[in-house]
Formats: C-alpha cells, sequence, structure tokens
C-alpha cells in the first residue's frame, strides 16, 4: 500500500459489479494514492427505480458504515471520493444525513444525484468544488429521472450552480469514464491539485428523445394512467390505523413511566413501532398527506426520540438522525411551517447530544458546532411567537455543551464565547415564558457557569447576576415542587438551585472582611437551598431504575455542597466540621461506585481546582483524592 497522506474512496453504481474500480486503483496508487474500494453487491435496476426508501437506505448506510471504517483505518489522512452513477446518489445523500461526514475531493461520473442536492448547506464538508462529469451521450441519468422520483439527471445535462464544476465530454457515454487513461488524464490532476482541465467548449447536445424525456417526465404520464384506472376504483379511506396504534401505545408507555434505556421495550411497544415503521416506509407521499399533521408530526417525533433515548452514547445516532430527517423531510415537502420548527428543534435535540459526546473530537466538534448552528438560527428563524421561547432554551443548551472543556475536565476553564452566547439565548427565552420552569431552569445553569468561569469568578457583577437569578430559581422551584413527580423532571432544576446556591455562599463568604458573619449566612443559605433540596433529588432516585443515570452527578454535587459547608463551619470553629466532612466522604464514595474512567479523572482534578474543595485543608483534601484516585 503507497505510503500517502491522501486515501480515494471508490463508489460503484447499480447492475455492477465493480471490475472498473480494479483498473482505476491501480491508475491511482501508481501516482501515490491509497485506494479503498466499497461494495454494496449487485442493486438490480427493479429496485433502483422502485420510489421505496427502504431499498435506498439499505445501499446508503451500508456504504456509510465502510465508509467509517476506511476512516478508521486511515484516521488523520484526507479522504477524497470518486462515485458513479447510483453511487452519486449515495455519496449526495451521505453528505446531507451525516453530521461526521468529511472529503478533500468529491468526484461524480454518469451522476443521478438530484439537481437540488443542497452542497451549499453541506459545503463546509468537502473541498469545493464538487466535479461532474458529464457524457453528452449518457442517456441513464435522463432516463433514471423521467422514470421515477428522487433521482436528477446531473450525469447528463449537469448541475450548473455554485460548488460544483461540470466537465463535459462529447459522445461520452455511461461507463466512459471508468478506465485507467480516463483516472490518469482526468481524475490525477484533480486530486492532486484541484485542477479542472480539458472539459469540451461546445459539447454536442443529447439526442433528441433523450431530451425529450427531460420535457416529458414519464413519471408523471404513467402517475396520470394511474389516476386515471383508479377512476373506476371504489374509492377507499385511508387506513392509518398503524400511525395510530403507534402514538396511542408510545402515550400510553410515556403516561406510564415504562420506557428507561436500561430495561427492554415493552412488547406491545416494539410492535406498534414496527407496523408504524413499514407502514411509513412503504406509503408514498400522497397518502401521507391524508394524515392529521399533529398525528403525523407525533408519529415521527415520538420514534424519532425513542431511538435518541437508546442512542445517546453512539456518535452515530443512526435511528434518531433518520427519522429526525424523515419528520423534517415530511412537513418541508408538505410546507407546514410551525411543525418545520418542531422538527427542527427535535433535530437540535440530537446536535445537543453530539457536541457532549465529541467536545473532546477536534474536528468532530467543530462540524457539529457549524451544522447545529445551522439548525438553531434556522429554527429560531421560523419559530412561531409561541414557538421562540422553546427555540432560543435549546439553543441556549446547545451553545453550553459546546463551552465544555475538551478535555471532560468540567472543573477546568469552559469556553467564555460560548457560555456568552448560552446565557444571551437563555435569557431571551425566560424573557419571553417567565412561568415555565424549564425557561428559568436554563437560564440558571447558563448564569451560574457564566460566573464560576474565570474571569468572572472574581467579579462582583457577577456575583449579583448569580443571586438575582438563584432568587429567581428558589422561588420557582418551591412554588412548582408539588407537580415535579418524576427524576426527569425534578432533578435538573434541584440540582441547579443546589449547586448554584453553594456558588453564591462561598462567593459572599470570601468576597467580604466580616468572614465569620458571612459563614453564617452562607451556612444558612446552604441549609435551605442547597442540602435539602440535593438530598430530596437523591432520595426520590436512589429506589429507582434512574439511579444509574443519576448516582454519579448527585452524590458528586452532594459531596461539594457539604465541602463548601465544611469550609464555612472550620471558619466559625465550628465542630459539626468533622461531622459535615465525614457525610462528605460518604457522598464521595457512592459517586465513585458508580463512575466512569474519565468522571474519576475529572472529580481528582477538581479536587484541587474546583472551589468547593479547594479551600479546605491539605489533610482533607488527601482524603477526597484517595477515593476518586483510578485504582
Amino acid at each position: 500500500m503507497p505510503n500517502s497522506d491522501h486515501v480515494v474512496v471508490l463508489v460503484h453504481g447499480i447492475r455492477d459489479f465493480a471490475y472498473w474500480q480494479v483498473d482505476v486503483r491501480q491508475a491511482l496508487e501508481a501516482h501515490g494514492f491509497i485506494v479503498e474500494m466499497t461494495n454494496y453487491e449487485r442493486f438490480d435496476l427493479l429496485r433502483f427505480l422502485a420510489p421505496v426508501p427502504w431499498f435506498r437506505n439499505a445501499i446508503i448506510d451500508r456504504v456509510w458504515h465502510q465508509i467509517e471504517q476506511v476512516c478508521k483505518i486511515h484516521a488523520g489522512k484526507k479522504v477524497s471520493f470518486i462515485a458513479h452513477s447510483f453511487g452519486t446518489y449515495v455519496i449526495a445523500e451521505i453528505m446531507r444525513r451525516r453530521f461526521n461526514f468529511a472529503a478533500n475531493r468529491i468526484i461524480f461520473c454518469g451522476s443521478v444525484a438530484r439537481y437540488d442536492a443542497p452542497f451549499e448547506q453541506v459545503s463546509h464538508r468537502f473541498v469545493a468544488p464538487l466535479l461532474n462529469e458529464v457524457g453528452t451521450r449518457d442517456i441513464w441519468p435522463a432516463f433514471a429521472q423521467s422514470i421515477t422520483f428522487g433521482y436528477g439527471s446531473a450525469g447528463t445535462y449537469g448541475f450548473r450552480r455554485p460548488y460544483v464544476r461540470d466537465r463535459w465530454h462529447t459522445c461520452a457515454g455511461h461507463g466512459y469514464f471508468l478506465n485507467k487513461g480516463f483516472c490518469e488524464t482526468f481524475w490525477v490532476p484533480f486530486l492532486e491539485t484541484g485542477d479542472v482541465a480539458g472539459s469540451q467548449t461546445n459539447p454536442q447536445l443529447p439526442v433528441w428523445w433523450v431530451r425529450f424525456l427531460y420535457v416529458v417526465q414519464l413519471r408523471f404520464v404513467l402517475l396520470l394512467l394511474l389516476s386515471s384506472s383508479l377512476y373506476f376504483v371504489p374509492w377507499q379511506r385511508l387506513d392509518s390505523r398503524p400511525v395510530e396504534r403507534w402514538v396511542e401505545t408510545a402515550e400510553h408507555a410515556r403516561k406510564n413511566g415504562t420506557i428507561h434505556p436500561s430495561s427492554p421495550l415493552p412488547n406491545d411497544l416494539v410492535q406498534a413501532r414496527s407496523a408504524f415503521e413499514e407502514w411509513w416506509q412503504n406509503t408514498g407521499l400522497a397518502t401521507r398527506r391524508k394524515l392529521q399533521p399533529d398525528l403525523a408530526y407525533k408519529a415521527l417525533s415520538y420514534n424519532s426520540r425513542l431511538y435518541r433515548m437508546f442512542e445517546r452514547q453512539d456518535e452515530l445516532k443512526p435511528g434518531s438522525s433518520y427519522w429526525s430527517e424523515q419528520c423534517l423531510f415530511y412537513f418541508e415537502q408538505t410546507q407546514i411551517a410551525d411543525k418545520i420548527t418542531e422538527c427542527l428543534l427535535d433535530r437540535a435535540a440530537l446536535f445537543l447530544e453530539l457536541s457532549q459526546i465529541e467536545h473532546t473530537n477536534t474536528d468532530n466538534f467543530r462540524r457539529i458546532a457549524e451544522s447545529g448552528d445551522l439548525v438553531m438560527n434556522r429554527a429560531i428563524s421560523l419559530a412561531s411567537d409561541a414557538q421562540k421561547p422553546d427555540a432560543y432554551r435549546m439553543a441556549s443548551r446547545f451553545y453550553y455543551n459546546l463551552a465544555r472543556p475538551r478535555d471532560g475536565m468540567l472543573s477546568l476553564r469552559w469556553d467564555n464565547n460560548y457560555l456568552a452566547l448560552a446565557v444571551k439565548r437563555a435569557k431571551q427565552a425566560y424573557e419571553l415564558d417567565s412561568a415555565n420552569l424549564l425557561n428559568i431552569t436554563q437560564m440558571s445553569r447558563a448564569v451560574q457557569r457564566m460566573a464560576a468561569n474565570p474571569p468572572q469568578d472574581g467579579q462582583a457583577n457577577w456575583t449579583e447576576d448569580l443571586r438575582h437569578v438563584q432568587k429567581l430559581m428558589a422561588a420557582a422551584y418551591r412554588a412548582r415542587i408539588g407537580s415535579l413527580r418524576t427524576p426527569e423532571a425534578l432533578i435538573p432544576p434541584a440540582n441547579i438551585l443546589a449547586v448554584m446556591t453553594m456558588d453564591l455562599a462561598l462567593r459572599d463568604w470570601r468576597a467580604s472582611p466580616k468572614a465569620g458573619a458571612n459563614a453564617e449566612q452562607g451556612l444558612a443559605l446552604l441549609k435551605v437551598d442547597a442540602l435539602p433540596v440535593q438530598t430530596d433529588a437523591w432520595a426520590l432516585v436512589r429506589a429507582t431504575e434512574w439511579a444509574k443515570d443519576y448516582t454519579f452527578d448527585l452524590n458528586y454535587d452532594l459531596a461539594r455542597i457539604r465541602s463548601a459547608a465544611v469550609q464555612l463551619l472550620d471558619a466559625d470553629s465550628n465542630p459539626q466540621a468533622d461531622g459535615m466532612f465525614d457525610d462528605a466522604i460518604v457522598d464521595l464514595k457512592t459517586a465513585a461506585s458508580a463512575a466512569t474512567a474519565t468522571q474519576l479523572r475529572a472529580a481528582f482534578v477538581s479536587v484541587d481546582a474546583e472551589p468547593s474543595f479547594a479551600g479546605l485543608s491539605e489533610l482533607r483534601r488527601a482524603r477526597l483524592k484517595e477515593i476518586v484516585s483510578i485504582k
């Protein structure tokens, strides 16, 4: 294998065992490239023409899996693509769907990709221009566009749009490009330097009947004939029972709390979801349009969210990504603006989770930041007045996750630029809907982290901002505590209130010359709005199946709060300090018992860096470090 930093991936078309890849591979390797081939076996004409998403999506998923393997094998190297025929459709769809797709050069030949492929929206995922080889005697792209749905004829007529360079070849047919000589003459220079040369200046037009296919789209003629024949068939009611059954079953499961990532899905839910997915994938747009918009949105959104629950730590998120795209694509086709926004917010939730998973991977982090920012801004721009608070809050959570330290050590410095955006969007959400506890919780989370980050951690104005928001959070929490009956509803506001109260107590104590008096005030504050709130949250969850998810976070923050209280007790020479520290040790041991290696490393660093721990005596900090050290 050549010793190169440039990998070229070959993607074949239909009715093809792709023997041409061998010739092209030899030509490229002779010029120093590493070449990897993809293979989805022989894809017959019937499946190619059938407008059934399942056939095409299966191939897209298979090729994407192979591309992932190539990227793992050749980590850190440039990756370019040469795709032929149906392979161009596959690559165009991967570019549109996959957040972490990245390419150097891309070459299409015999392309059946759609004219409206959103190259301008994904231009950050490849080095422009995309090179499109056009054969003026290539009839198959025009035939594919004319006879069925989902394809274009860029291989016959060119894309003729930004981010793409069409190169014309007179008298070239569908397989004209697939040989060693063409590769050496035309593709090697482009892959090496981006040079596009040799295009005919006055290419001939396709033959008259190919042009006729473009004008008279056969698929519409066939649809007209089919519609005419249906005139004589008794009209039948839309059978939406699989959709209705899925929504009903999903809502019942949510209401009863029978869905959790650590437990198998109930059989009735699995069966209802399978029936809905089969119905959706085998039903055309005309039939789907007959669904009530609310029913269609619930069905698609519930499915995406269910997949997302079980794909939380999966950086690919194939199921949730696919169904969120289905939701967005459907409502863009039906042009229902409020539902487009809802689908965008569901899609934003994916970016929110990806930004947390991938914040230690520089390249993926950058792509997620750019793509997610586009989704967030589009959602905000399309949102109605009623939807804007949710859009602003989701954007705030996204920027908050982007601000996390790249090494996972949360007690160290965060990115102030992203934090500022998180605070701005959270305040906008709160100003529009101050009655929503989710909005005050997110504003509190963003302000607490911004105030704790240098240089704000030493600024008096941020202490006052923290005090103001803490009062709002405490009042909102106490007013709604009776209605927070599930762990996922209670834990975020309880945890944020407890942590920001701890930060405020420590800041007041350190900022005033009256250390003793402020220590007493700080302790009183901790005993009202921190310790009981956090312990109540842990008491609620510890005997449930949610304990696995929250054991580390809740007990780690309990240890922090008690350690802060120890500092205030020591400042007043209060003998209760030792007992409080013993409780902190118990909390930290419980947290460590459920911690991952990354969480243990972060906790170990935080003992010296986190204000709630750093003010303890050296002996006490040594005992805490022993608990969270990796054995």
